[in-house]
């Protein structure tokens, strides 16, 4: 038999990755048989509180699950601080967050993201409001960049890195921002110490001389799934920013009310300090591991 009008495919609305499918009450007496229907199987496994379980003979069910796909255009934002030095400015280091969510489900309730990734997005258009503002700029090039369809697999990121402004053997490092506006003020979760010990200084010199605040470090497990991943693929030293995660992760409760604008100013003034120390190394300075090369 097949089923066409009852059938349908739970899919990407609700977080699901693999086809489900649903059918209605009324499909699911038909395959039941003579005699029984759902209600009553209901009513007798509630009642003795045991599966009930019997073969359904003569029942063929054929399914297609067909897969539409429509190309979507979707942009990375950039915005670049041209450095000050002659030759140190044809190095570049990057600065960037995610600006997409995951926009509303098929109930048409909305997922703000204020969090998730709002907050690193802030950041990132205030730092390059600052450095534009800034009357010496540093020596090295700086880039800014909101990427597009974090979400969707670091799709913006990956385009990047494949399609650079500047060439990768001339970028510095890059320093992702996703999440930096929530639980406790005075602590922020960083990533890259261990893989970067050379960049994890430059942060921890502009941390113990301006804010002061806590560092630790646990968002190992979030090593694959942000921006910074891409560029750690291609050896470019990295350091994630992020705050823990929290209830209203990817609910329609990360609301902007819950965002402490102090922590995402002391995270940003942070960055902005270390981005400077960074953009202000001496020539042929580098920040990946030793006897590590960079991917032309």
């Amino acid at each position: 038999m097949k089923f066409r009008e009852d059938m349908r495919i739970v899919g990407e609305d609700y977080g699901v990755t693999i086809p489900v499918i649903s059918i209605d009450g009324r499909l699911g007496d038909s395959l039941l048989g003579e005699g029984r229907c759902l209600k009553s199987i209901q009513e007798q496994i509630d009642k003795k509180m045991k599966p009930v379980v019997f073969p359904i003979p003569g029942k063929k069910i054929s399914m297609g699950v067909y897969f539409k796909k429509e190309p979507v255009n979707a942009n990375n934002i950039v915005a670049k601080i041209e450095g000050s030095h002659p030759e140190l400015k044809k190095e570049v280091v990057v600065v960037g967050a995610h600006y997409d969510h995951v926009g509303r489900d098929n109930r048409g309730q909305v997922y703000p993201g204020a969090d998730d990734n709002a907050s690193g997005t802030a950041a990132v258009l205030e730092l390059a409001r600052a450095f534009r503002d800034l009357e010496e700029k540093p020596k090295r090039s700086l880039l800014f960049i909101l990427f597009t369809a974090e979400e969707k697999g670091l799709l913006g990121a990956r385009y990047y890195v494949d399609n650079p402004i500047f060439p990768l053997e001339k970028t510095l490092a890059m320093i992702n921002l996703d999440m930096i506006g929530r639980n406790d003020v005075d602590q922020f979760s960083l990533l890259g110490r261990y893989q970067y010990p050379e960049l994890y200084k430059i942060i921890e010199a502009a941390n113990r001389g301006s804010v002061n605040m806590e560092i630790n470090f646990s968002v190992e497990q979030f090593v694959r799934n942000s921006d910074h991943m891409p560029f750690m693929r291609k050896n470019i030293p990295v350091m994630f920013f992020n705050t823990g995660g929290h209830e209203q992760l990817h609910r329609p409760g990360d609301t902007a009310r819950r965002v402490l604008p102090e922590k995402m100013e002391k995270i940003s003034r942070l960055v902005f300090l270390s981005l400077y120390r960074a953009a202000n190394l001496p020539p042929g300075a580098r920040l990946d591991n030793p006897g590590q090369e960079k991917s032309h």
